[in-house]
């Protein structure tokens, strides 16, 4: 799947209108009708195309560790200095065995690991698959 960006796609319809009616303002009667004709089944067979595409959710994408971090507890994708991505947990506060910020959890989950330094940019985790029927 290719995602579209559906401003710059209605952007490039409302352009082609606009120069469907200035070029119609300056043909005689019947290249109108013929012009006319042939650019609106075009224009009905885009659009019945664009309205079947589903809407895109939200694509996570990176943020600087400078200039931002999550705002609330959960699992994040991080870009490290060395270039390397991995999930990490976050905690906004102490809780527990959790630390604030950044940290990692021991394979077998009773100790979590605080990750203070290397971490350049974060991301939400995206959906997960779903099967489509």
């Amino acid at each position: 799947m290719r995602p579209i960006d559906a401003d710059e796609l209605q952007e490039y319809l409302t352009d082609l209108l606009l120069n469907c009616e200035s070029w119609i303002n300056s043909t005689t009667d019947e290249e109108i009708l013929t012009t006319v004709n042939a650019n609106y089944k075009s224009f009905l067979e885009v659009l019945s195309h664009v309205k079947d595409i589903p809407t895109l959710k939200d694509i996570p994408k990176w943020i600087s560790c400078e200039e931002k971090l999550p705002e609330k507890d959960g699992e994040y994708l991080v870009t490290l200095e060395n270039g390397y991505v991995r999930s990490l947990g976050y905690s906004i506060k102490k809780q527990g065995m959790y630390p604030k910020g950044f940290y990692h959890l021991t394979v077998n989950g009773m100790f979590a690991i605080p990750i203070k330094y290397g971490i350049v940019a974060w991301m939400s985790l995206p959906e997960p698959y779903k099967k489509r029927y």
